[in-house]
């Protein structure tokens, strides 16, 4: 079951890049168009991507490393991720960058923590099937039509990957 849900997950991440790059394609290429800049100050450097890896491996490291015992313990782990994330940046990358990077997490905090209250509260009340913290996130910080056409694929793919495994798989 757990295969099934990692293979669905990935195939459905790449249908629904898929569908939003075709569906927003003109919107898209609008905003980059006003961007300042080329096409290759987009891309990401190796550096980042290395940064990216450090922080989900400290972020997944406590689960993985401390199976049991007290709490503080993968508190520890992930600190100590942390850190090394952060001493990495603070080396590789500029004064400048770190304090843009840092204001942006702060800018994403601001925007999702409400909306993660609020629609915890929600869905502890009522218990939809798909998450809704997710759809008033996306919507805010991507806008309504972007938030129509992912919420639409995912229950869409979601539909059609559950009667999949519920009819061929896991009959």
């Amino acid at each position: 079951m757990a295969w099934t849900r990692v293979l669905t997950a990935l195939a459905m991440a790449f249908i629904v890049g898929w569908a939003m790059t075709l569906a927003l394609r003109r919107e898209e290429a609008q905003r980059l168009e006003k961007q300042p800049g080329n096409a290759k100050s987009r891309i990401l450097s190796a550096t980042d991507l290395t940064i990216l890896a450090l922080l989900v491996v400290a972020l997944l490291a406590p689960n993985y490393l401390v199976r049991g015992g007290p709490y503080v313990q993968r508190v520890a782990v992930w600190a100590a991720g942390m850190t090394l994330v952060a001493a990495y940046a603070c080396w590789k990358k500029t004064r400048e960058q770190v304090r843009r990077w840092l204001e942006e997490t702060w800018w994403f905090v601001r925007v999702i923590f409400p909306l993660l209250l609020v629609g915890v509260f929600i869905v502890g009340v009522i218990g939809p099937g798909l998450s809704l913290p997710n759809w008033l996130a996306i919507g805010r910080v991507l806008g309504a039509k972007k938030a129509v056409v992912y919420v639409g694929t995912i229950i869409v793919l979601g539909t059609i990957g559950g009667w999949f495994a519920g009819t061929f798989i896991f009959r």
